[in-house]
């Protein structure tokens, strides 16, 4: 049996991840692929623990080593658990998720250097590496437009400031892992249709 192939969709909130994804999910189980759509962080303990506090539930503050430290244990548990992306790929599944380590190099590097950051998730690279990994990029009065438009309040990350500066810490995180996470920049800003023809490209060209 092959191996699954591990897709990976990156992006600032509101870059519309959620509906390209579900596209892609319809795409491949269209054509007869596998498919184990998963996110990050994940719907286990501590990624429970992580949502709490993105969407202000919490009640205490959580200091950002604490969180990048949380976000790289869920990642590793992710990976390893009974029935996580090792498994699902040896099996022949393609895993698509939503957000990787790319995340915690754009999100988490508030309080210290990226490089902390990428060391923190040494473990998990070393274990996957993403087939595809689809950064889809898009202004950040663009994404907030979309963010208003859910008519939810906003989360902890979504302001213009927070959103400008992931979006930079994105740009240059991109710049390191590239290669090695066989990174392709997508203009999100463009109509559904279009981004969703160059997403499928991509993807066919993965799977074939």
């Amino acid at each position: 049996m092959s191996r699954g192939k591990f897709i990976v969709f990156e992006g600032i909130d509101g870059s519309g991840k959620t509906t390209v994804i579900n596209s892609v999910n319809s795409y491949l189980e269209s054509i007869g692929c596998s498919v184990f759509l998963t996110r990050e962080p994940t719907d286990n303990r501590v990624g429970s623990m992580i949502r709490k506090f993105i969407k202000g539930e919490g009640d205490y503050e959580l200091d950002e080593r604490v969180i990048a430290a949380l976000f790289a244990a869920d990642r590793l548990d992710h990976i390893l658990r009974p029935g996580g992306i090792n498994e699902k790929l040896g099996a022949g599944v393609n895993v698509i998720c939503d957000r990787f380590w790319l995340s915690s190099c754009a999100y988490q590097t508030g309080a210290f250097p990226m490089e902390y950051i990428l060391e923190l998730n040494k473990g998990a690279m070393e274990l996957v590496q993403p087939d595809l990994t689809v950064y889809l990029s898009v202004d950040v009065s663009v994404a907030l437009s979309r963010v208003d438009a859910r008519g939810e309040e906003r989360e902890h990350y979504e302001s213009r400031e927070r959103l400008g500066k992931i979006s930079r810490n994105y740009e240059k995180a991109i710049g390191i892992r590239k290669e090695a996470d066989n990174i392709v920049i997508v203009d999100a800003s463009r109509d559904e249709a279009a981004i969703l023809d160059e997403v499928s490209g991509l993807i066919k060209n993965i799977i074939s």
